[in-house]
């Protein structure tokens, strides 16, 4: 092959008139035979043998005109004879498929069917039948192909083909057009195998985004034509044998894709997938279709299984949470539910992420959103605080108001009294204890600005900070509203829900009697700053009068504080 690439000469013979291609048709070297030909090796024995087709060549005797001699010993040494004396089968169709005629001769008189059925060469007998060669031609001793066949299946098929050729009227026809035939046959034979070796594959002529049952649709269509096309090869020795073999593998290659096609449609078919038992013959199986397809499954189908795969792993693995927390919930196993709740969520995100059945999804959410709407009451419950309610009235019958005022010091904590804000001039309003208004008029924009301006909640001009326990129990019935609303949207327990609202309603009863109590202390703390503001009033030179001169609230008794 690097001589032939350097420009050797194709015509140089040894003494015998073995040619390069002599050497390679009798070894069988199927490769240096094809590039031969294509070279051109063959040209000299086609120009031979289209002279003695026109009769020019007669014997080997010198011709006068166009025509020059014709060189006989191209056909007594043809390497096709000795292609098929050594039982070369893919030799003798490079050969006859370049031109290389059937009725050559030996010195002995023997055609290539004389050789290769005397040495038994079962395949080449086939092949050269096939292509139109006399089974009933005789050698310089007489003797035909049958004649010298050893063994019984070459002698039958010699024998019948010998039986067919006497029973027409035209053999010499017949044969010129079973050669012509078979050699259209091979060649078309061999350009479909060449362009089954260059297709894509099923999933390339499959749109991936169709469902499974278009896929598998087309890669059974592919299979059966390669089924087909390799039942043609067969019918035809002499077809090189990597081509066939490639298309083999190819039909294999298409077959594995045939398999994870029908896996796929049977998982699209059967979704969700919630069993084990769907699991391990549909899942599992495709898993295995794909490792073992390995580089030859094309790339976007194994992404599809794999995609399939994680699907049908999320949703058998959020039914199977589903199941058990449902289960909980029936039971009413409270703390467990907590725990598990996390893991449905966690399974939840996995399958929305996943594009898993949307009716398992909806129910996964449902459920969700029922327990943490019930999660969220309960906290909401426990949150509401245990706030100290004004003591009877009882409890104060017969003490002085120096008395009560103690005893009320005593029992109350510091946070479930409210106080007035104490406020600056640097705040941009008066300097407590007078009004945090005091001096401002409404048309001034410097007031308006004034951040301390909105938080005036009183007539006097103060800012009135309520209790902080009046303030976190405000908050937790707001909190325990929103719970309580959300709750009865997602379907929480009717129960739980009847329960929660009494709760609300004994925190807003609290919060009554809070609110009443935090107003009672708001006037008296009121009072008491006008007055000391009164006292302020006196030393207060640019005092122009305002809030301070009008009459300070009533204050409640001692008794009802």
């Amino acid at each position: 092959l690097r001589l032939l690439g350097a420009g050797a000469a194709l015509d140089n013979a040894t003494e015998d008139g073995w040619t390069v291609l002599h050497f390679a048709a009798a070894q069988g070297q199927e490769e240096l035979v094809g590039r031969l030909l294509s070279a051109g090796a063959a040209e000299y024995y086609l120009m031979n043998l289209q002279r003695r087709e026109q009769g020019q060549g007669l014997g080997g005797g010198a011709v006068q005109g166009l025509f020059c001699d014709v060189d006989e010993a191209v056909f007594r040494y043809s390497p096709l004879l000795w292609a098929a004396f050594n039982g070369h089968q893919r030799s003798c169709w490079l050969l006859l498929d370049a031109g290389y005629s059937l009725e050559d001769r030996d010195v002995h008189g023997n055609t290539a069917l004389h050789l290769a059925a005397s040495n038994r060469h079962v395949e080449v007998v086939h092949l050269l039948l096939a292509f139109g060669a006399d089974p009933c031609t005789r050698n310089l001793f007489h003797a035909r192909p049958v004649d010298l066949a050893g063994a019984p299946a070459l002698q039958s098929a010699l024998k019948r083909a010998a039986r067919a050729l006497s029973e027409s009227s035209h053999a010499a026809v017949d044969r010129r057009r079973r050669r012509v035939a078979s050699l259209a046959a091979y060649r078309s034979t061999k350009r479909m195998l060449e362009e089954a070796l260059m297709a894509q594959g099923a999933s390339g002529l499959a749109d991936l985004t169709d469902g499974a049952q278009q896929g598998l649709k087309v890669a059974r269509s592919l299979e059966s034509s390669l089924c087909k096309l390799l039942e043609e090869a067969a019918a035809l020795p002499g077809l090189p044998l990597t081509l066939v073999s490639g298309v083999e593998h190819q039909r294999q290659a298409v077959r594995h894709e045939v398999e994870v096609w029908e896996l796929l449609d049977a998982l699209e078919a059967e979704a969700p997938v919630t069993t084990q038992r769907q699991y391990c013959r549909l899942v599992n199986q495709l898993e295995k279709r794909i490792r073992q397809g390995g580089a030859t499954l094309p790339k976007p189908l194994a992404v599809r299984g794999q995609s399939r795969i994680h699907r049908s792993f999320t949703e058998y693995w959020l039914f199977q949470v589903l199941r058990e927390v449902e289960g909980l919930v029936s039971r009413g196993g409270t703390a467990h539910i907590a725990q598990r709740l996390a893991v449905l969520d966690d399974r939840l995100g996995k399958a929305e992420e996943a594009n898993a059945d949307d009716g398992l999804i909806r129910r996964g959410r449902a459920l969700s959103r029922r327990l943490h709407a019930e999660s969220q009451i309960a906290k909401a419950v426990a949150a509401v605080p245990a706030c100290r309610l004004p003591p009877p009235e009882e409890d104060l019958e017969g003490l002085s108001k120096r008395q009560a005022a103690e005893f009320l010091a005593e029992y109350w904590a510091p946070e479930d009294l409210g106080h007035l804000k104490e406020t600056t001039a640097q705040e941009g309003g008066g300097e407590f204890p007078l009004p945090a208004n005091f001096g401002k008029s409404e048309q001034d924009e410097v007031w308006q600005s004034c951040p301390l301006r909105s938080l005036i909640n009183t007539d006097e001009g103060y800012i009135w900070v309520p209790a902080k326990s009046l303030l976190a129990l405000r908050g937790a019935i707001l909190d325990l509203t929103a719970a309580l609303d959300h709750g009865e949207t997602c379907g929480a327990s009717p129960d739980q829900v009847q329960a929660a609202k009494g709760q609300l309603s004994k925190a807003k009863q609290v919060e009554e009697q809070l609110v009443g109590k935090d107003e009672m202390d708001k006037n008296g703390a009121v009072a008491l700053a006008l007055k000391a503001a009164k006292a302020k009033k006196k030393r207060n030179s640019n005092y122009t009068g305002g809030a301070l001169d009008k009459k300070p609230p009533k204050r409640e008794s001692m008794r009802g504080q």
